[in-house]
């Protein structure tokens, strides 16, 4: 399972590099590096990228529209699943170019996903967008932030105070 300790990933008593930053499989991100803060590596039971949000491993299987259609129906994805809930603290699909056309048991499955805890990233087709989105979830994500209620909370327009005040004009 993959941990943090003193400031460092650590999977299984190994360290892996410093908790900030985004850990990739190396067959995943492959035109990110260093510079950009993605550390590639043969990653653990294949899961295709790691980071840290808060004190929480937040661990991502990755999927274009077509990929979520064959993971899902061959039921590969639900391994894949299982594995992300057993090794890491949140388990993320990140949903790469959107989603699948005509495909609603697709989407009825990301709702089950959903349901049992699995966080949903929706991102755009490059890898500099996944990156882009990663960076944005973090603060969310963390266990000892109230941003996501805050993000939702700011959403909500003011309420009337009064039935007066609710009649428009």
């Amino acid at each position: 399972m993959f941990t943090i300790s003193d400031g460092w990933l650590v999977y299984d008593g190994k360290c892996l590099g410093p908790a900030m930053g985004l850990y990739a499989d190396s067959k995943e991100l492959a035109t990110l590096g260093v510079k950009h803060g993605v550390k590639h590596l043969a990653m653990p039971q294949r899961i295709d990228y790691v980071f840290v949000a808060g004190t929480r491993v937040v661990g991502c299987e990755s999927k274009r529209p077509g990929d979520l259609v064959t993971s899902t129906h061959c039921k590969r994805l639900a391994r894949q699943v299982r594995e992300l809930k057993r090794q890491v603290d949140v388990a993320a699909v990140v949903l790469r170019g959107g989603l699948p056309k005509d495909a609603p048991d697709v989407l009825t499955n990301l709702v089950a996903l959903q349901a049992i805890g699995v966080i949903l990233i929706p991102t755009g087709p490059t890898d500099m967008d996944v990156l882009n989105a990663l960076v944005e979830v973090v603060p969310i994500l963390a266990d000892e932030s109230r941003s996501a209620l805050v993000a939702v909370a700011a959403t909500d327009k003011r309420k009337p105070r009064s039935l007066l005040e609710a009649v428009k004009g």
